[in-house]
Parts: structure tokens; sequence; C-alpha cells
């Protein structure tokens, strides 16, 4: 975000890009949720992710709530099988976040950005389970604000543009999907695209800077 050194400073996605993997933790927690259906729940699952997910407005409630429906719940069960499920897929996540830690490299790198430049994280995670995350891997310090869903990585955008009080174009994203960049790109801000082994970004063209590891943001600000 924009300072009075006039160069920008940063807003991270969290999946892949702070803590690496964390995009296959959650696949394998949606497949662990939804084992009893079988396999019918698979297109009904990957639909409802394709309209609440990668950057898009709605959260793991609004999937969960889309499936149980289309699977055809009893209207009168489907909230607690929402709440209680969301609560078992959070713990499942938070556990293998925790194991895995901070991308190698990231928490040195946050601390010296942090120094210079308000840094802020803009997440499709739902927001108490990305401050969870956040605070078990002792991020707080770092990050001015850790925004997540049900809100869109666009409101999330404009929510940070208006905390600092600076233009999109004063706001540098680094991100790993094309939900990142779609999202950064709608919005007018910087995009730089972290590879890894979810997004398999190194084989591709693409219209943005990319780097396969965050010690190489330091040369990006």
């Amino acid at each position: 975000v924009f300072n009075s050194t006039g160069k920008y400073g940063g807003v991270f996605d969290f999946d892949g890009v702070i803590v690496r993997h964390s995009e296959f933790f959650k696949e394998s927690a949606w497949d662990e949720m939804f084992t009893p259906y079988g396999v019918r729940y698979k297109p009904i699952l990957a639909e409802a992710r394709s309209i609440f997910g990668f950057g898009k407005k709605g959260d793991r409630f609004d999937i969960f709530r889309y499936v149980y429906e289309k699977l055809g719940e009893p209207e009168e069960t489907i909230p607690i099988l929402v709440n209680k499920n969301a609560q078992i897929f959070n713990k499942i996540v938070q556990e293998k976040i925790s194991k895995a830690g901070v991308a190698r490299g990231g928490v040195k790198v946050f601390k010296k950005l942090s120094s210079r430049f308000p840094l802020y994280i803009n997440s499709s995670t739902t927001t108490p389970a990305l401050g969870e995350s956040v605070e078990v891997l002792d991020l707080n310090n770092f990050f001015k604000k850790a925004l997540g869903g049900p809100a869109s990585k666009l409101e999330n955008f404009k929510k940070i543009a208006e905390i600092e009080g600076v233009g999109p174009s004063n706001i540098l994203m680094i991100g790993d999907s094309d939900g990142d960049f779609i999202s950064a790109r709608d919005f007018g801000c910087h995009f730089i695209g972290v590879c890894n082994e979810w997004n398999q970004w190194k084989k591709q063209s693409k219209p943005f800077t990319l780097i396969d590891d965050l010690v190489r943001i330091e040369s990006q600000f």
C-alpha cells in the first residue's frame, strides 16, 4: 500500500502463498466431509466452489449449504449439518496448517516488509478461520488486517484501500490463483503470482510476474 516514500506495500493471499500446500489440505478435507455420499457429491461440490470460492462472494458455509441442499438433505437439518461439519472441516485444516507452518523464508520477509509498509491478507477463507490460522502461525504482528469471506476479494480490496486512503494503483497483490489475478485486475491493482504445486504456473505463460519463492518478493518492493 502506498506510503510517503512513494512505494507500495503488499496484500497477500493465504493458501498456497503464506502456507504452501494448504489448498491441498482443503481439497482433502472437502472429500472427507462428503465421503458418506459416495461420489455423487463431487459435481455438486465443484459447482458450489465455482459459485462461492476462488475469490468470489461467499465462504465454506455457503458451500456446505449448497451441497446439502442439492444432495436432498431435509431443510430443517441443513443448518445443523452446516455448522457441525464446518467446525470439523476447520479442525482438520487448522491442524494441517499448524503442522505445515509458514512458507520458507516467509517470516523473515514479512518482518522486513512490515517494518516499511502496511501489509494485509486477502483470502477466500472465512474470516474467523483465517484469523485463527494467522494467530496459530504467530503472524499478527506483521499484518494490519486479515480479511476473508464471505466478502469477495474485490470487496476486501476496496476495504483495504479505504483503510489506507489510497487508490488501486498503490496496491500490490501477491497470489497464486487465476481468481486472485482476476480480483486484482478488476480492482485495478498490481499483481505478482507465486508458482506452486497446486497452480502449476511454471508450465504456463501468464500476463504477470511470476516468482517461485516468497524470499524473491523483496526485490519487487
